[in-house]
């Protein structure tokens, strides 16, 4: 994106609590003093909604492109997946009124799709992983479907505009740096600017 578009013309934001000072300050209380799970699910809403607003607003508003993460469609499923039905509730209310991303929508939203057995082998050959991660092919399988289903409401939440759905499917491969560059090359050719 950045040697078509000009390094200074493109943000990239990822919702790891870096972002802006408000990010950082709710990164650590997460950190340091290591709330309950709930709580954590909230601080991360937060963390999503200071980023937009730290970050995200102030780099469009001077007409950049910008890339974000998954972050709040990734809230939904999470939600979805623990079968808490309060809470997945919540949050679909939060996102679906735009309370986490400052009423602003995604122009382009690119999903990603992998199959299971796939995602399992990857998960199984990894060195570390994360403790959000799937502990079995069943638990894959799972946030699969969980995906999907959120993948289908983010298409028909109500927003001002139009949102291009960019879909591709990640197939194995061993030339991973090749791999990128040629997903984002498809990806690229098909956003809407």
């Amino acid at each position: 994106m950045k040697s078509k578009y000009g390094e200074e013309g493109v943000v990239l934001v990822k919702f790891n609590f870096t972002g802006g000072d408000e990010q950082r300050r709710l990164g650590s209380i997460v950190k340091n003093k290591k709330p309950q799970p709930g709580v954590v699910g909230g601080l991360i809403s937060a963390g999503i909604n200071r980023g937009y607003h730290e970050v995200i607003l102030p780099a469009l508003e001077t007409g950049k492109i910008v890339v974000i993460d998954r972050s709040e469609i990734d809230l939904l499923r999470f939600a979805l997946e623990s079968g808490d039905v309060e809470l997945y509730k919540k949050r679909l209310k939060l996102i679906s009124e735009g309370s986490i991303t400052h009423r602003l929508w995604s122009g382009n939203r690119v999903f990603v799709h992998i199959k299971v057995e796939e995602a399992w082998n990857n998960l199984c050959q990894r060195g570390s992983n994360s403790q959000f991660d799937p502990k079995s092919i069943e638990e894959v399988q799972k946030r699969v479907e969980a995906q999907l289903e959120v993948e289908r409401l983010a298409m028909v939440l109500p927003c001002k505009g139009t949102v291009n759905c960019i879909r591709i499917e990640n197939e194995r491969c061993e030339d991973f740096n090749g791999f990128l560059d040629g997903l984002t090359q498809k990806i690229i050719d098909k956003l809407v600017l």
